[in-house]
């Protein structure tokens, strides 16, 4: 299998690897940037049927603004359970990656997303919890798209 890029941007990139659907933002979430990861989402899902999905904050990405959230949240009721298990990443150490995945779970339990879902500090963490899921992808395979999405060298690329 062979990482596809579906869209690059400076702060922003998108792809699959096969079940999984990955988009990564290292700066603001705009509304173009949501409605292209939706679309890849919801496109990957009438072609592969179950899929894995991943999405990436960086360090320094600020959260969506509402309206953005909206559209993100309209790709994933799309796929519904098409989904075997998601996980969000909020890169960051210390407070402010703490409050935001205390704020991503918090609108899980708001929204109660009949899949699998969880927000977690690494992609390390995030590869685990979607490889308990759905086993067609072990969690290094995960690690290496994701390296290989974001463009670095697997041995640079600190997870």
């Amino acid at each position: 299998m062979k990482v596809e890029v579906v869209k690059q941007l400076p702060d922003f990139v998108c792809g699959l690897y096969g079940p999984l659907a990955i988009a990564v933002w290292e700066g603001l979430t705009t509304t173009q940037t949501a409605q292209v990861a939706a679309k890849m989402l919801t496109d990957h899902a009438d072609r592969e049927g179950k899929v894995i999905i991943l999405g990436i904050l960086g360090e320094t990405a600020p959260p969506p603004d509402p309206k953005t959230r909206e559209i993100l949240a309209a790709g994933m009721a799309r796929v519904g359970m098409r989904a075997a298990a998601s996980a969000t990443v909020i890169e960051g150490k210390g407070f402010r990656g703490a409050a935001m995945r205390a704020v991503l779970i918090g609108l899980g339990l708001v929204a109660k997303t009949p899949i699998p879902h969880r927000a977690c500090a690494t992609v390390q963490d995030a590869a685990t919890f979607m490889n308990e899921h759905d086993s067609r992808l072990a969690s290094r395979e995960i690690i290496n798209a994701v390296q290989t999405l974001r463009g670095r060298p697997h041995a640079e690329r600190p997870l």
